[in-house]
């Protein structure tokens, strides 16, 4: 999972249809936990349209801040650049949700 900085994430929103954002720091025991679910469900074919990133909140305040950024992990959906959808949840059923929804979007 690429990881994109407070320069780098406008132009990844703008670039791909369909993003998922993973916010961590390198603190956050849960974060840890998160990080190799959501890589194993990335290889999935079926979200194989979805562009996932990474965003560490204690190096990037900008976008923490502009996205509301309260609780980690945080997982935002963006579909043509704008967020539709974010859980705080690192339970496979509810980021699968997550996923579908976006795929969903047209």
């Amino acid at each position: 999972m690429k990881e994109v900085s407070d320069k780098t994430i406008t132009e990844v929103l703008q670039q791909y249809e369909r993003v998922v954002v993973k916010y961590f720091t390198d603190w956050c025991g849960m974060c840890r936990i998160l990080t190799p679910r959501l890589a194993r469900i990335s290889l999935d074919a079926k979200y194989e349209t979805i562009h996932f990133v990474s965003l560490n909140t204690e190096h990037n305040p900008n976008t923490k801040r502009q996205y509301h950024i309260n609780a980690l992990p945080t997982v935002q959906a963006f579909y043509h650049g704008k967020l539709i959808h974010k859980t705080t949840s690192i339970n496979e059923v509810d980021l699968s949700a997550l996923l579908n929804a976006l795929l969903k979007m047209e």
